[in-house]
């Protein structure tokens, strides 16, 4: 555990250092995965300037990083994990300025601490994470964020076993 920390204390400076837009931003997971069983997420991101900016949708490259724990009452009940990925939202601004949907897709590395969880065989603890996100942020300056979100674990077939994980959970994301 104390390796994943440092990981974890390391990739978040290195998030900090290519900070250039607005600072790190803070958001929870919580929701379901294979087999019953229950997941959590701590992350920060950055968002980048936008690519493409318009008077009613942006696009915008967005880094993570973050703390993963899937809990199951069962045989290897509990997996803990770093998380890093990259990826685009797609705001769209309808009800100006306190309202705006988005769509998300990101991707990266994760180092997890066990190889098996429940009845999935991830082949190692180098695996890769994949997330699409539908959501909506709102508030007098669009402080509030909240999605719905798809992720799957694996290892993108770089090991036989390859069985992965998926989980669908809502999160919520204050913006500073």
């Amino acid at each position: 555990m104390k390796n994943v920390l440092l990981i974890f204390g390391g990739l978040m400076l290195a998030l900090n250092f290519t900070a250039r837009a607005s600072a790190l931003e803070p958001s929870f997971l919580v929701g379901a995965g294979n087999a019953n069983s229950l997941t959590f997420d701590f992350r920060l991101a950055h968002n980048f300037e936008p690519w493409l900016e318009e008077h009613d949708y942006e696009l915008t490259p967005f880094v993570d990083g973050g703390l993963t724990w899937w809990h199951h009452g069962g045989r290897n009940g509990d997996v803990y994990g770093v998380t890093a990925s990259a990826g685009l939202r797609l705001d769209f601004f309808l009800v100006d300025p306190i309202i705006a949907p988005y769509v998300a897709l990101n991707a990266g590395p994760s180092l997890i601490s066990d190889d098996e969880f429940v009845d999935r065989r991830l082949g190692g603890h180098f695996i890769f994470n994949t997330r699409a996100t539908a959501g909506v942020r709102f508030g007098s300056n669009l402080q509030h964020d909240v999605g719905f979100n798809l992720l799957h674990y694996s290892n993108a077939y770089l090991r036989e076993d390859n069985d992965g994980f998926n989980s669908m959970s809502v999160s919520y994301n204050y913006w500073f």
